[in-house]
């Protein structure tokens, strides 16, 4: 029997993720863990398709509704992830892969 990956996302500020998990989630061998976002420097003033409300709502869809966290380190502490699947905002690419990194 293959080997089942662990996945987390974390991040839908930007809208590719959607593109990503849609590949994803064709593959036999993944196991969605959960997912979370960053905290937006400024806060969406309308969900609307492909901002980041949009993108969580529609992976969330995709991925069966894994368990949803509210931070990101949050995800990380709970889930054992064998891939994360990162789409943070630039700015925070630095934070996140650490973070990443250290789990």
């Amino acid at each position: 029997m293959p080997k089942k990956y662990r996945i987390g996302i974390i991040g839908f500020a930007h809208m590719h993720v959607n593109h990503l998990v849609e590949q994803f989630a064709a593959h036999p061998q993944v196991v969605w863990a959960g997912c979370a976002d960053t905290i937006p420097l400024r806060p969406e003033l309308r969900t609307a398709p492909y901002t980041r409300a949009w993108n969580l709502e529609h992976c969330q869809e995709l991925t069966g509704r894994p368990a949803t966290y509210a931070d990101y380190e949050d995800l990380l502490e709970s889930e054992d992830l064998d891939v994360a699947i990162v789409c943070a905002e630039n700015a925070r690419h630095g934070d996140v892969i650490e973070a990443c990194a250290a789990a």
